[in-house]
């Protein structure tokens, strides 16, 4: 593209990384915003490590942090980031507990 070739710095594209050491070198929050796509294998890797996930997809409602935010509010998703940040240490017990009956069978 003309774009990409024209104007350095334009685009920044991040190699693959294995989920964990992404986790590890960037930190564990998931953020995920998905557009007529439910589910997404991330989901179910965040919910198992109890990682704190935000996510928008109806189908996983009841599990991570579900935030319907279809008008894609930048301010309402920053301040849902703020509210984790400062709680998920507080809720993990309750979260792993909610996240782990979508892994039984």
């Amino acid at each position: 593209m003309d774009i990409y070739e024209k104007r350095k710095g334009f685009l920044k594209c991040i190699d693959r990384n294995p989920f964990l050491n992404s986790i590890n070198k960037y930190g564990g929050l998931v953020i995920s915003h998905q557009f007529n796509n439910e589910l997404n294998y991330i989901y179910f890797e965040a919910l198992y490590l109890s990682l704190p996930l935000i996510q928008n997809s109806d189908f996983l409602s009841n599990y991570g942090y579900y935030y319907y935010y279809y008008d894609c509010d930048i301010d309402k998703g920053a301040n849902w980031i703020k509210y984790i940040l400062d709680n998920h240490k507080n809720n993990i017990g309750r979260y792993d507990k909610n996240n782990m009956n979508y892994f039984k069978v």
